[in-house]
């Protein structure tokens, strides 16, 4: 009895044991190849092009006081908008999922074409929305076209890269689903000092912008 009972002491021992060190290597495996990703010219711009995109999105928390203090929209309104906000993207994501396809080879500068359409849509929303309400709608053309960034992203990592291709897919999906709430305190910032308008043109236009010229600077670099 004695016998088996250390044993099993020491085949727990070395179960543990074991399974630390495979911890250990894991974790000084996975830091070791997230420093390379950061750190890495290639890897890094795309990051950065994540990283932008998902600041640009914090200002979707700030679109319903928009509407409410600044196009002078009431809740019934307010209501319909958001409910085109979500129509728009059932058919438009399909299309632009074709337009992907189709141009999965150039997939840098079809999504910097995107981006730079995409700027005049939130411009006009900011600017135009305190002189003419109707330029709220303008909005919605930046969803339609927001709805592939994601999907294409992914799609150009896996095409593109050899290795740590499923780190930068959860990194994509980490910086478009989550670094929005994390900026949302710096759009409020700038939303009190600088108002409604300038906020989000500096948050979602600049941040568009700056996307475009780097996956149009990693597109030449490719050819």
């Amino acid at each position: 009895m004695l016998a088996i009972s250390c044993a099993g002491l020491i085949a727990r021992f070395f179960l543990v044991e074991t399974l630390r060190r495979i911890s250990t290597s894991t974790s000084a495996g996975y830091l070791k190849e997230l420093k390379y990703v950061f750190t890495s010219r290639e890897y890094s711009r795309v990051i950065a092009v994540m990283a932008l995109l998902g600041v640009s999105f914090a200002i979707s928390p700030f679109l319903a006081p928009f509407l409410k203090d600044v196009a002078g929209m009431g809740d019934y309104e307010i209501a319909v908008f958001f409910s085109l906000y979500n129509l728009v993207l059932i058919p438009f994501s399909l299309i632009l999922g074709h337009l992907v396809d189709k141009y999965k080879d150039s997939i840098p500068k079809f999504l910097a074409v995107l981006l730079y359409l995409d700027a005049p849509f939130i411009a006009a929303f900011a600017l135009l929305t305190p002189v003419a309400p109707i330029f709220a709608y303008a909005v919605l053309g930046s969803v339609f076209l927001a709805s592939i960034y994601r999907a294409a992203l992914n799609i150009y990592v896996s095409d593109v890269f050899k290795t740590h291709r499923g780190l930068l897919v959860a990194l994509n999906a980490v910086l478009m689903a989550n670094l929005p709430g994390v900026a949302v305190p710096l759009v409020a910032a700038l939303w009190a000092a600088l108002g409604p308008p300038l906020a989000i043109l500096l948050v979602a236009t600049a941040t568009r912008i700056g996307a475009a010229a780097l996956l149009l600077a990693k597109h030449s670099r490719a050819r």
